[in-house]
């Protein structure tokens, strides 16, 4: 018996899609749609070698038999391993053999049956969008036996009845025929370590629902631990069915984090003072929460360079976090500045960047809550104040969401601010907030406004109190209550909808605080839940009753190397383009070149990527891709189109995704590893495919 290690795991997320969206005739899921192949083998679509990933608790075996020796026993789960050889047993029932080596052409290690393997075509897997709560809850995700089934389903002329009628019969365990499983009804949070798991593509058919472009996706369900028996986690598995058809969960953390990330410019003190209030208002109402409430506090005010008086840009007064009688003597010694801004926007990006530090002693046991509160905008990449650099808003968001962190906003609406400052304050306020992620999903933005003056023109410091010591008091009510937290309840009365501004009285931050709890809920409860796993099955990206919402996410699974070298990638084309060593088209052709390697899981030398792009390979790789990152669409003609201040964006913009993959190398929170001992390199984090440049 030996052991096998080969290090780098490899761009592991499988899309591990075949170029079949255009034909005909497909064969059943359950059969093997490869031939055999034998001595070198290889993608068809894309040339390049075909590798495949263990299953967990898998055995390689000395010859294509499961009665020959073991060579390799317990193979590390989710180990990438190339293929020399495979031989097709039984075509009908699936049953193959694949002779696997540690390096293309390389020495045959043994043979490993299909059950126990999935093939690894692409650097691309899927994963559940947060499901939402309330009005703005999805439709479950339910996984069909073939593309067939799954089709009649969305062609269906009443096809958003239909669906929620398989969705509510399932759980009630009168699953239609062609149904295997259905998604619990907690959030299984791929970014949570103890919720990790991996859904490689392995076919995919384009399809449009209300004129909405999706995919119909064959997918494969995997975790580090192998279904209990045969048939668990499915339709047949009835201990499953009632764990998923539960409609109330809480949240299984042992304590809630919250930073309060507060606008500190003079106009602001007020607000300092009524955080403090509300503090004392709620202390005894949170101490019977004992170790689950902590509390930070980051200050944020403007470029500081250009108005000295203002001290600081950003600042974090709480290294650790403080329980509520140490936080509330905290907010009696802190002031807002004593000097106006500059202008009127403020640094509002680089109070939120703090929390991407690493410097903010979250507890891994806690649920994680940013609440930023201020009056007015952020000054955006580009302003003169601005002092972030390349760093943008999507990228800390995207940070933040890594790292398990909640982003709520509290938008107090000034009758002093300029015209159509309030505005762009709450566009951006509900972008950093929004719940659903970049590709939709479900959820809603954990947004709130209220007046920051009365009727007689004065700063309300009395209501914000009362209201945030409401909003604070709801939120833990709801999070560590079992009422409500994920069954779809109506959303407080207190508002329209969470997806619409809560003006006027200060009620809408009780109703903040209600949403805020029931999403922190939700972020939390697939830990609780089973995921559905060893089985093959189609599923549909987009909600087949909303198809405006995505209920899949498209994930890149990096190791901490792999990023690493993308880095040192995407900084040699930088600095080639910046020296004028490189024009600007084959500037962008590099970074195409690069881009498609990432998302086909090859790693492209810098001075091939441009060749690459300009080759029959690079048109080969796009087809057989079901998705594409926003550089790999951009067509020659779009490239040209660009000029001014649109192509300096595009550039800054990609300056923006290095520094985000620095930002995650620094935090050892963001990554997760596969097997027990493994290296640091080796851990992976699931980089959602909007981060990608």
């Amino acid at each position: 018996m030996r052991t096998i290690s080969l290090g780098i795991f490899g761009l592991v997320l499988f899309v591990l899609s075949q170029n079949v969206f255009a034909q005909e005739n497909q064969t059943n899921f359950a059969t093997l749609a490869q031939e055999p192949c034998e001595g070198f083998c290889q993608v068809a679509d894309t040339g390049l070698p075909l590798r495949i990933i263990a299953r967990v608790a898998s055995n390689v075996r000395a010859e294509p038999d499961a009665g020959s020796g073991i060579v390799v026993s317990n193979v590390d789960a989710f180990q990438p391993f190339f293929v020399s050889e495979r031989q097709i047993i039984d075509e009908t029932a699936g049953n193959a053999w694949y002779q696997i080596t540690d390096a293309p052409r390389g020495q045959p290690i043994g043979w490993m049956n299909a059950e126990d393997v999935i093939e690894w075509r692409q650097a691309l897997v899927v994963a559940f969008t947060p499901p939402g709560t309330g009005a703005n809850r999805r439709s479950r995700v339910v996984m069909f036996d073939s593309a067939e089934s799954l089709e009649r389903t969305l062609e269906s002329s009443d096809r958003v009845t239909n669906y929620a009628g398989i969705v509510e019969d399932t759980l009630a365990g009168n699953a239609p025929d062609g149904v295997i499983s259905i998604e619990p009804g907690g959030f299984l949070n791929v970014d949570d370590p103890q919720v990790f798991y991996i859904i490689p593509v392995t076919d995919f058919r384009e399809t449009r629902l209300d004129g909405q472009p999706g995919r119909m996706l064959a997918v494969e369900l995997a975790t580090s631990e192998r279904a209990p028996e045969p048939g668990g986690t499915t339709v047949q598995d009835t201990d499953y069915l009632d764990d998923a058809s539960s409609s109330e969960s809480s949240i299984d953390v042992e304590g809630i984090d919250v930073v309060f990330v507060v606008d500190m410019t003079g106009s602001m003190q007020p607000v300092v003072d009524a955080t403090r209030t509300a503090m004392q208002g709620a202390a005894d109402y949170l101490s019977r929460f004992n170790q689950q409430a902590r509390f930070g506090l980051i200050g944020y005010r403007d470029n500081a360079d250009m108005v000295p008086g203002l001290e600081f840009v950003a600042r974090n007064f709480t290294p650790e976090l403080l329980d509520v009688a140490g936080f509330e003597s905290l907010l009696g010694t802190v002031r807002a500045a004593s000097v106006g801004s500059a202008d009127y926007p403020e640094e509002v990006y680089a109070g939120l960047d703090l929390l991407t530090s690493g410097d903010i002693g979250w507890r891994d046991s806690s649920a994680r809550l940013a609440l930023l509160i201020g009056d007015a905008s952020a000054h955006e990449p580009g302003h003169p104040q601005y002092t972030l650099g390349s760093k943008r808003a999507e990228d800390i968001r995207s940070f933040l969401r890594s790292d398990n962190v909640m982003i709520a906003a509290l938008h107090l609406v000034s009758p002093e601010a300029p015209p159509g400052d309030t505005a762009t304050a709450e566009r951006q306020f509900r972008y950093l907030t929004q719940t659903g992620g970049p590709e939709g999903g479900g959820g809603a933005s954990l947004y709130a406004s209220a007046d920051f003056s009365d009727q007689f023109g004065s700063v309300n410091e009395v209501g914000i109190g009362n209201g945030l010591q409401q909003l604070v008091q709801n939120m833990y009510d709801r999070a560590f209550s079992t009422s409500g937290a994920s069954s779809g309840a109506a959303y407080p009365t207190t508002a329209s909808s969470p997806n619409h501004s809560i003006s006027g009285d200060t009620s809408s931050l009780a109703a903040l605080g209600d949403l805020i709890g029931r999403t922190l809920a939700m972020q939390y409860s697939g830990r609780s839940q089973t995921i559905p796993r060893d089985f093959r099955a189609w599923v549909s990206d987009l909600d087949p009753t909303d198809p405006f919402v995505d209920s899949l996410s498209v994930r890149v699974m990096l190791t901490s190397e792999e990023v690493d070298s993308l880095v040192i990638s995407l900084d040699s084309i930088m600095g080639a383009f910046v020296a004028q060593e490189t024009l600007y088209e084959d500037f962008v052709d590099a970074l195409q070149g690069t881009v498609a390697g990432i998302e086909v899981g090859r790693q492209v030398d810098v001075q091939a990527a441009g060749r690459l792009r300009n080759s029959q390979l690079f048109a080969d790789w796009m087809t057989a891709l079901p998705y594409h990152s926003a550089v790999l669409d951009l067509t020659p003609e779009d490239i040209g189109a660009l000029q001014g201040s649109e192509r300096d964006a595009f550039i800054a913009s990609i300056q923006g995704r290095i520094e985000l993959y620095r930002t995650l190398l620094a935090d050892d929170g963001v990554w997760t590893s596969l097997n027990e001992g493994d290296r640091f390199e080796d851990r992976v984090v699931l980089l959602p495919l909007s981060d990608l440049p």
